[in-house]
């Protein structure tokens, strides 16, 4: 039988599970006897075995993130991380290797944190480039112009749209390829014309990358990789 913490309550009307730090959480109605939420944990038993496997393994990637020969997302691909004590710039890509400027008095335990400061200051100037080049060329295919854009970190979105046409980008898109990253261009220009996710909105993002699917599945593969910085 699976372990989980459960909670009733009087407003609910369905039984829910939710997988998180590798713990499970049943959420069910007051009236809704033990045996079925037994029965329901054995229906959903494939699905919760997959996401306390993700779990694991996302807790995994985030205790080792920005330890030194650990692997980190960048342009797409896993570089390797290597401290250095001295190098003219923060941080220095070169090949499979993103270097970064560790002062040797630094102590291994605030190192990774450290690491972590920089490379979100590095993400941040390198997205800040790829923007300044690929915005200007999509706004021009697809006609659609915000007011302004700007670029902050975000933990759980990769960009952003509001009612005043101001468009915000997530730095850690430094992460992604190049043909994710001008997807998420996309998708925030089409939110210009369509302030949600409808078929209509869909439409156009398909207009002007037919094959957008691919971009999104790969940010669905690479979750765990993308979500080490939060």
């Amino acid at each position: 039988m699976i372990s989980y913490q459960l909670a009733r309550s009087a407003k609910r009307k369905t039984l829910a599970i939710t997988v998180k730090d590798g713990q499970v959480f049943v959420r069910a109605p007051v009236y809704v006897c033990q045996s079925k939420i037994d029965q329901f944990l054995l229906e959903k038993s494939h699905w919760i075995g997959r996401k306390l496997k993700q779990s694991v393994n996302n807790t995994l990637a985030k205790q080792n993130a920005f330890c030194e020969d650990e692997g980190i997302l960048f342009a797409g691909q896993t570089h390797t991380l290597n401290y250095q004590s001295q190098q003219k710039a923060p941080v220095i890509a070169t090949g499979d290797y993103l270097h970064v400027l560790v002062n040797q008095s630094v102590s291994d335990e605030h190192s990774p944190t450290l690491v972590k400061n920089a490379l979100l200051t590095y993400f941040n100037q390198i997205i800040s480039e790829k923007l300044a080049l690929r915005l200007p060329y999509w706004i021009a295919k697809t006609q659609l112009t915000p007011v302004t854009y700007k670029i902050r970190y975000y933990k759980s979105r990769w960009g952003s749209c509001n009612s005043k046409q101001q468009l915000t980008f997530n730095s850690l898109l430094a992460m992604m390829p190049d043909d994710v990253i001008d997807y998420i261009i996309v998708h925030e220009l089409c939110h210009l014309q369509h302030m949600n996710h409808s078929a209509d909105f869909w439409q156009l993002v398909a207009q002007f990358m037919p094959n957008y699917d691919v971009q999104k599945d790969w940010i669905k593969r690479h979750k765990i990789g993308l979500s080490v910085f939060n």
